[in-house]
C-alpha cells in the first residue's frame, strides 16, 4: 500500500470523502449550543450562512495556490528557499500546534459522547486509546491509509445526518428565524467564528490537494 512521496493521485471522490469527514465532527454537533451562547438574537442561521461564504472564499483560494506547485504543496515550496524557509517554518509549527489541540478537543469529546450514549461501561481513557490507535495506523500506512478510514466513516456520517433530518422536518419551526437582524449585521459579524470553526474543512486542502491535481 506504500507509494513513494506525492506520486498517488486522489479522486474527486476520496477527496470529498475526506473533507466530509473532517468536517462533520464535534463543530458540528457543539455548534447549534455554541452560537446561541454567543447570540442574543435569532440570526444565527445568518451567521452559518456568512461563514459558508467566508469558508468557500478560502476554498477557491487554497485551489487557485495549489494550481502554481507541481507535486508539492506551498510548505515544501517555501522550505526550498534560503529565506521563505524562515515563513514556512512559523505556519508548520502553527498548524502542527492547531492540529494538536483539535486532536485533543475531538479525542474529549467522543470519549464523553461514546460513554455517554454507547459504552457506558467502558472508561473514557480505553475509548480515546483505541480511537488513537486507529488513526496512527491509518496514518502510517500514508496518505492513502486516511483516504482509506475516510471512506469508512462517510457512509456512517451519511446516514447520521440524513437520519437526524428526517427525523427533524416536523420540528422545524420557520417562525423562530424571525425577526431578520433586531440588532442589526454586528453581531452577525461577530458571532461568525464559532461556525468558521465547524466549517473548517478548507484545512486539508493545503495538503490533500498536491495529491489531487499532480495531473489536472
Amino acid at each position: 500500500m506504500s507509494t513513494k512521496p506525492h506520486q498517488y493521485e486522489m479522486k474527486a471522490s476520496e477527496l470529498g470523502c475526506v473533507l466530509i469527514s473532517y468536517n462533520f465532527g464535534v463543530g458540528i454537533l457543539t455548534l447549534p449550543r455554541d452560537l446561541a451562547l454567543s447570540l442574543d438574537t435569532s440570526d444565527g442561521w445568518m451567521t452559518v450562512l456568512l461563514a459558508g461564504f467566508i469558508t468557500l472564499l478560502l476554498v477557491y483560494f487554497c485551489v487557485t495556490l495549489q494550481k502554481h506547485f507541481i507535486r508539492e504543496n506551498v510548505f515544501e515550496y517555501l522550505l526550498k528557499g534560503p529565506f521563505s524557509k524562515w515563513i514556512a517554518f512559523p505556519l508548520v509549527l502553527l498548524f502542527l500546534v492547531y492540529f494538536m489541540l483539535v486532536a485533543a478537543m475531538v479525542l474529549r469529546y467522543f470519549g464523553l459522547a461514546s460513554k455517554m450514549y454507547l459504552l457506558d461501561q467502558t472508561p473514557t481513557e480505553v475509548l480515546v486509546m483505541v480511537m488513537l490507535i486507529i488513526s496512527a495506523y491509518a496514518a502510517s500506512k500514508g496518505i492513502e491509509g486516511i483516504i482509506f478510514l475516510n471512506i469508512l466513516f462517510v457512509p456512517t456520517i451519511i446516514l447520521a445526518l440524513s437520519s437526524v433530518i428526517v427525523l427533524n422536518i416536523g420540528n422545524a419551526q420557520v417562525e423562530k428565524m424571525f425577526p431578520i437582524l433586531p440588532e442589526g449585521l454586528f453581531p452577525v459579524f461577530e458571532g461568525v467564528f464559532v461556525p468558521l470553526f465547524a466549517l473548517n474543512f478548507f484545512i486539508p486542502l493545503f495538503f490533500c490537494l498536491v495529491f489531487y491535481l499532480i495531473k489536472k
